[in-house]
Order: C-alpha cells, then sequence, then structure tokens
C-alpha cells in the first residue's frame, strides 16, 4: 500500500508540474501577442503621423512614400490582431479604418484615426 501512495504522489505531483508549466506558457504567450499587438498599433501611429505631416507640408513625393509604408505597418498590425488573444475587438475596428487610407488613399478622417490609434496603442500618456 506505501508503494502505491509513492507511486499516485510521484504521479500526482507530476501531472501539477505539467500544469503550471502549461499555464506559465499560456500566460507569457498571452502578454507576449498583447505586447507585440500594441507594437504594431504604436507604429501605425507613428506611420500616420508621418503621413499627416506630409500632408501639412504638401510633400506629395513623401506622402507617397508613407503611404506606401503603410501597407507593411497595417499587415503586421492585422497579424498581431489575429495572433492576440485580447483587445480584438477596438484594434480590428481600427484597421477597417484604416484600409480606406491604404487602398483608396482617402485621408478625410485622418486625424480621428490618429486620435483613436493613439489612446488604443498606448501612445497617449
Amino acid at each position: 500500500m506505501e508503494a502505491w501512495m509513492g507511486v499516485i504522489g510521484a504521479v500526482a505531483g507530476a501531472v501539477a508540474t505539467w500544469g503550471l508549466t502549461e499555464a506559465k506558457y499560456a500566460v507569457t504567450e498571452r502578454r507576449r501577442s498583447n505586447r507585440e499587438l500594441q507594437s504594431a498599433a504604436f507604429d501605425c501611429f507613428e506611420r500616420l503621423l508621418k503621413i499627416r505631416s506630409s500632408r501639412v507640408r504638401s510633400d506629395e513625393k513623401q506622402l507617397t512614400n508613407e503611404l506606401y509604408s503603410l501597407g507593411g505597418d497595417i499587415d503586421r498590425y492585422r497579424d498581431c490582431i489575429t495572433s492576440s488573444t485580447g483587445f480584438r475587438g477596438r484594434h480590428w475596428s481600427m484597421y477597417r479604418r484604416m484600409m480606406p487610407l491604404l487602398l483608396e488613399h482617402d485621408l478625410s478622417s485622418l486625424d480621428e484615426i490618429i486620435d483613436e490609434l493613439e489612446r488604443i496603442s498606448g501612445g497617449a500618456g
């Protein structure tokens, strides 16, 4: 009987250790994916500031370059949104609002998008 108790204790210890390791990994992975999401959102925020600056200065060449570069930033943002376990709703909505900027070069809502993205990206202090 005592031998069985030792075996049961060892198995229970192994299962508990495995469970704790998996839980720690899940928490670490969630934090990492959320950090990457915030980073991608902030990269888009910075790019949009450059677009606004180019537009204010009427620098068409710089504006074209920044809009082109926005594509990679938005793609990374989309990828981070889909792999994130939290905050999907507000980030997905922001992603959808940015698409006309990229696809149609429609800058009519640029200032509102910048303000909202600043809030959700952690840019606002």
